[in-house]
């Protein structure tokens, strides 16, 4: 339903918001400026079509939230099959404070390490921390594997949050930086939604187990997507 949801507003911002903002200097003749003020004035959906950095990279930003939203579904399931339910429930509530602790006390230090890097490579390197955290999983029968693996995918979250939201705003024309804003978010809001669904089949007919395989070769499959957009992003700057 919420991903029903989802597409309903993609469809009503598309159709429904435009820009009608009072241009505070004399239009340029410059074919430059020309399409800058066409680019402005066109829909969410015309210029993500015409950018396919922007279609690549919504993509990935959505498989991630697929195989991230685990930690909150196939995770908690998968630690009450391996420890039992009592125990599992437990190991959970241990993962969930390793995240918070790891977030908390990592963040700060992570942005100010990180800030002159490239955001595109950092997002890169979540993804390779995402496919390692969960995909070592598939092995895990003691709590030490899981909070090596919490603190791998928290990690994971810190870098790709904030970077992935600012490299996209990165091609906003300045008209249409609160509908790229938005669009990222029902973008990674509908990998929340379809994560749980698709991996609940596969743990119907297959178990937990075999979960984290697939979400590794799902954060392989974004993490290849960035590595060519990264490729089109330097023959588009050059």
């Amino acid at each position: 339903f919420e991903a029903v949801l989802k597409v309903v507003s993609i469809v009503i911002l598309s159709l429904f918001v435009s820009y009608h903002g009072a241009k505070t200097q004399q239009k340029s003749i410059s074919t430059c400026n020309a399409d800058e003020d066409k680019m402005e004035n066109a829909s969410l959906f015309g210029v993500l079509l015409k950018n396919p950095i922007l279609v690549l990279f919504s993509i990935s930003c959505m498989i991630f939230s697929i195989v991230l939203s685990q930690n909150n579904y196939a995770l908690p399931l998968h630690l009450n099959s391996v420890f039992g339910n009592e125990v599992g429930t437990k190991y959970y509530g241990i993962v969930l404070g390793i995240n918070a602790f790891t977030i908390i006390a990592m963040t700060g230090l992570i942005v100010r390490f990180t800030h002159k890097w490239n955001k595109l490579d950092l997002v890169l390197i979540a993804c390779i921390l995402l496919c390692v955290g969960f995909g070592m999983l598939y092995f895990g029968n003691v709590l030490w594997v899981y909070a090596v693996s919490t603190v791998l995918w928290s990690l994971a979250d810190i870098l790709n949050t904030p970077n992935s939201s600012a490299y996209f705003a990165e091609y906003a024309p300045p008209s249409m930086r609160g509908r790229f804003a938005a669009w990222i978010k029902i973008v990674t809001g509908a990998g929340y939604a379809i994560g749980p669904i698709c991996i609940g089949y596969v743990i119907g007919g297959y178990g937990t187990r075999v979960t984290w395989p697939i979400l590794a070769i799902l954060a392989v499959i974004c993490g290849s997507l960035l590595w060519f957009v990264r490729g089109l992003d330097k023959k588009q700057s050059k």
